[in-house]
């Protein structure tokens, strides 16, 4: 499930990147970098407080890392 989510996630980044870079799309520049924006929000506001919150319980900043992502991934999973 982790991965089929993180799959989805992945192609609407590439297809948002793509269209906020490329020239020839012009009027969907705008809204891919609205997306990544959003999504780069998201992240932080959910990833962030649990990063710190394993940090402050003693785990090493690398587990605390993947903690915090695993449990951004399994909210996400929780929306589909």
């Amino acid at each position: 499930m982790r991965q089929g989510i993180f799959c989805a996630v992945l192609l609407v980044n590439i297809v948002a990147l793509f269209c906020a870079f490329n020239p020839w799309f012009t009027d969907w520049a705008a809204q891919g970098i609205v997306l990544l924006a959003l999504e780069a929000a998201f992240l932080l506001l959910i990833g962030l407080p649990v990063f710190i919150h394993h940090l402050r319980r003693g785990l090493p900043p690398r587990q605390a890392l993947a903690t915090s992502l695993d449990v951004v991934m399994d909210f996400l999973a929780g929306w589909v």
